[in-house]
């Protein structure tokens, strides 16, 4: 398992859609801004570019064990003298997997308030899976482990939630602006290409002539 929401910032990940919004709105043309105008389509076009923070589905948790290989040639108890090299025992593995729905991308993202003890886990298939290896289970000792990780992951999910939520309310306001200052520069641009005049190449004031 890795570290989660460590690999990356949250800050950094908001920008970068921020940044797609407005590429993409300058891709529009004046009959698709129009369009998004007269039938205030601004929350439909934004929708996209927006973050849902994931949210995780305690109650459908699966758990699952097998078989695992646990290194113990630091522990004391196995008397293990020899400690240049692993020395595997067999032992147990237990798994959480916890469905959530939601952009994935940020179990791997520090958001703006955070500690220095990360939780640890994987997140594959809309799923964050949690191990926990032991010699000699004990259904306490496991659930408790289990607890105290899910417990921080909610915390952090917790402080990427109020970042998003004023990600969310900005991005709106700005797609809206956005998507008008468009409209407002095609209108202009047309408008000014439409009163151009292909002619004689005089100018169109009569007191001026050109040197012959």
């Amino acid at each position: 398992m890795k570290l989660l929401f460590h690999s990356g910032t949250l800050s950094v990940y908001l920008a970068s859609r921020v940044s797609k919004m407005g590429y993409d709105i300058s891709r529009l043309d004046i009959e698709q801004t129009r369009a998004i105008i007269d039938s205030n389509e601004y929350a439909e076009f934004v929708q996209s570019y927006m973050i849902l923070v994931p949210k995780l589905d305690t109650g459908k948790v699966s758990i699952s064990s097998d078989d695992t290989q646990i290194d113990v040639s630091n522990r004391f108890d196995y008397a293990v003298f020899d400690d240049r090299s692993p020395h595997y025992v067999v032992g147990t593995r237990y798994s959480f997997e916890i469905p959530f729905v939601g952009d994935q991308n940020l179990f791997t993202l520090r958001p703006s308030t955070y500690d220095f003890n990360p939780p640890s886990g994987a997140v594959k298939d809309n799923k964050v899976i949690l191990d926990f290896d032991t010699i000699k289970p004990n259904k306490e000792d496991i659930q408790r482990e289990y607890n105290t990780v899910l417990n921080k992951i909610l915390k952090y999910l917790d402080w990427m939630n109020r970042d998003v939520e004023a990600f969310n309310q900005s991005l709106s306001k700005e797609s809206a602006k956005g998507i008008q200052d468009r409209y407002e520069k095609l209108y202009k641009d047309d408008e000014v290409l439409r009163g151009l005049v292909l002619g004689s190449g005089e100018d169109s004031d009569e007191g001026t002539k050109h040197a012959s």
